[in-house]
């Protein structure tokens, strides 16, 4: 039931909003009316801009993703917020990035860096 109520909000708000953290901010304020208590979700919002040739981005407790320019190596981004579902007045922040030739945005879960190699070591985020 949560995966579809937040569907409807993300997809409610987006009609209002072009602005990744507007949206997570409205989509958090629903979700907290709406789900019981206790239940969070992690979510990241990206728009791309192919005409501007850049990013905006928001995170809402999710991995945060990785940013790679061209032969440089990967980094990850710099906005991460509160999970959805802790705090209705929270304000979600976003971050613009420039999309250069060959740019490169990876999103990824736990479930990635939280598995464990052979070794039974996790794979983490390096």
């Amino acid at each position: 039931m949560a995966a579809t109520l937040l569907k409807a909000f993300v997809s409610e708000a987006a009609k209002r909003n072009a602005s990744p953290a507007a949206i997570i901010t409205e989509v958090n304020q629903r979700y907290c009316e709406y789900v019981m208590m206790g239940h969070f979700v992690t979510m990241t919002l990206i728009v791309i801009d192919t005409h501007g040739k850049r990013l905006v981005y928001a995170n809402a407790g999710h991995e945060l993703p990785f940013w790679q320019h061209g032969s440089k190596p990967p980094t990850r981004m710099a906005i991460g917020d509160l999970v959805l579902g802790v705090d209705e007045s929270t304000v979600y922040n976003e971050e613009t990035a420039e999309l250069g030739e060959h740019a490169r945005v990876v999103i990824v879960s736990d479930g990635v860096t939280e598995a464990f190699d052979p070794d039974e070591a996790q794979y983490g985020t390096h």
